[in-house]
Parts: structure tokens; sequence; C-alpha cells
């Protein structure tokens, strides 16, 4: 699955982002996340089994 959250500014929607993306993979065992973001400090968060992510320049 592949969400979308250009979060340039602040920690919010990504934070969220990730959440909704645990539920995802936790709820649904075949499903992988590919998180794309804008957001500088996604790199700092513990990124779980099954998401990934791409950041993209700001």
């Amino acid at each position: 699955m592949l969400v979308y959250s250009h979060d340039t500014f602040g920690l919010g929607n990504i934070k969220r982002m990730l959440e909704i993306s645990k539920h995802l993979v936790a709820a649904y065992g075949n499903v992988s996340v590919l998180i794309i973001s804008g957001s500088p400090m996604l790199h700092a968060f513990r990124i779980p089994p099954r998401i990934d992510y791409i950041k993209l320049p700001c």
C-alpha cells in the first residue's frame, strides 16, 4: 500500500500516518506500506517491519 504525507513542518501528520500504517500491517498479514513524505524528520522515527519510506526533497 502506498501512502503520501507532505509534512515539511511539524510532526503531527507523519506521526499519524505511521500509526495508521502500523495498524494496517497488524490487521492485514499480507500488507506492507510505503510512505512517501517530505518530512525531514521521518528517519528519526522507529520504522517497524513491513513499513518503509521514501523522503521527498523539500
